[in-house]
């Protein structure tokens, strides 16, 4: 009896196995088609019947840029910033005032604001005669396809099926990510590039980084800053990290050509708007946003609160002074630049608060609003933010049932961002330093490299690393690592 037993056990132990496979590629099976089928039950209440749903922010732009491309083989516009409100204007103005417009071509003006990556994919997506619902409708494959990736690299990092799961639901399901996947916007596509960028170059448990999946990788981070500038040197940390800590000599290689790669796609960009006579940059807009920093510490310094009334007369103040005291040697962005860095350096205390207040808002904001405009809903904000801001602690004049999304849209994101904590807690417990750095280093940057924008969508790019940090909060505490890194 005994050797019967011992000779059908392993028989035994392979079905359990199986049966056990089963029910997890069921549940992920389920878990997929759930976040699938949020991302279309959005698209068919917005952009399916109401393609103007879809835009929001830089929409407009984007579609604009597709078109020119399309029909006259050009980036550009054919028509210059006419938005009185838009801080484009202004400077585009003292650009032009300076002969620092680069001319126009084929009667087209060359785009230095917005760079081409994204364009591009709704330049392919109208020459192939679809609609612009064709492109949400992509973003939310895209979408639902990263919560697929998530899953697998988690599993195989983590050697957990459970971890692997938490984080796969937290991005499928999240209702951010969901409703990005249908806006004429970038997240998406950087989300799912950068995440396919990781999962090419981080493979499994001690494996070695072979430098052509590393140069892969890297072309897809050098693509995506093209989408995304503000992910530029994302590839340079990632390579430094590899570089850190694996320390193998074929490791070290990869991570060159790594870097070499994530820095090309921006280096021929730049290259090109060199020869426009722009400069050697990648976009103007960091000027832009430099000048709204200054303005923004001064309405912090002020105390005032309400935007974009008292935030109007400090930008153009700040585009006035540039104005002034622009050098005859230098351009409208070095000088820019100057002025601010020299603002910041007078007023560190009222930058280190705007800081402190963005970093907040990239955890916790809640996207209430962008839901509401997808769904053709009226939303009115709250204003209990700028109540707290301006030291009214009184409740009377509030909606009070219209707090109720924001406020359960913010509880949510309270629970990530404390589930994230922890998990961190437990990989510093184990003293897994590589994996805490990579996952805690890219939230890091995406933080530092929106500066004054906080927002949930900023965020968006890499909330599969904050899900891969939820993940480890569930895992065994005799399996707390991540071995795959």
């Amino acid at each position: 009896m005994t050797q019967i037993a011992q000779a059908a056990s392993p028989s035994a132990v392979a079905a359990t196995a199986a049966a056990q496979n089963q029910t997890r590629r069921r549940r992920l099976a389920i878990l997929l088609l759930a976040g699938l089928a949020l991302r279309l039950v959005l698209f068919l209440l917005g952009p399916a019947w109401h393609p103007q749903r879809a835009l929001a922010g830089d929409s407009s732009r984007y579609m604009l840029l597709a078109d020119t491309w399309r029909q006259r083989h050009r980036f550009g516009l054919v028509e210059e910033e006419q938005f009185e409100s838009s801080p484009v204007k202004p400077f585009h103005a003292l650009r032009l005032a300076r002969g620092e417009v680069p001319p126009r071509i084929d009667g087209v003006l060359p785009e230095l604001l917005r760079t081409p990556g994204y364009p591009a994919l709704l330049a392919l997506v109208r020459a192939a005669g679809a609609p612009w619902q064709a492109v949400s409708l992509l973003q939310v494959l895209l979408s639902s396809a990263a919560a697929a990736i998530l899953f697998t690299l988690v599993r195989r990092w983590l050697g957990s099926e459970r971890a692997g799961l938490v984080a796969a639901a937290i991005l499928a399901l999240n209702p951010a990510d969901a409703v990005a996947a249908n806006l004429l916007l970038t997240e998406s596509l950087y989300a799912f590039m950068f995440l396919g960028a990781m999962a090419l170059l981080l493979r499994g448990p001690d494996l070695p980084v072979r430098w052509p999946r590393a140069a892969a990788a890297g072309a897809i981070l050098g693509l995506a800053a093209l989408v995304r500038p503000v992910g530029l040197l994302i590839g340079v940390g990632v390579a430094l990290w590899l570089a850190l800590t694996r320390r193998r000599r074929q490791d070290l290689t990869a991570a060159a050509a790594l870097m070499a790669l994530s820095l090309l796609p921006a280096g021929l960009w730049a290259a090109h708007n060199a020869r426009l006579g722009a400069g050697f940059q990648l976009t103007n807009v960091g000027t832009i946003h430099m000048a709204k920093t200054a303005a923004l510490m001064e309405m912090r310094q002020a105390g005032q609160t309400r935007y974009p009334e008292e935030f109007w007369p400090h930008f153009l103040g700040v585009v006035d002074q540039v104005r002034r005291e622009i050098r005859p040697d230098e351009t409208v962005d070095a000088a820019t630049q100057r002025i601010v860095r020299q603002r910041i350096g007078r007023s560190g205390g009222a930058y280190a608060s705007l800081m402190a207040s963005s970093a907040g808002k990239f955890m916790l904001d809640h996207s209430a609003g962008d839901l509401c405009d997808l769904l053709g809903r009226p939303y009115r904000p709250t204003g209990l933010r700028d109540r707290l801001l301006a030291g009214h602690g009184s409740w009377q004049g509030l909606d009070l049932p219209s707090l109720a999304l924001p406020a359960a849209w913010t509880a949510l994101n309270v629970l990530l961002a404390v589930l994230a904590a922890v998990g961190l807690v437990r990989l510093m417990a184990a003293g897994r330093w590589a994996p805490l750095l990579l996952l805690a280093g890219c939230m890091l940057y995406f933080i530092l490299a929106t500066q004054y924008h906080g927002m949930e969508r900023m965020r968006l790019p890499v909330l599969w690393a904050q899900a891969a940090m939820a993940g480890c909060a569930f895992l065994p505490r005799r399996r707390a690592t991540l071995v795959g890194l």
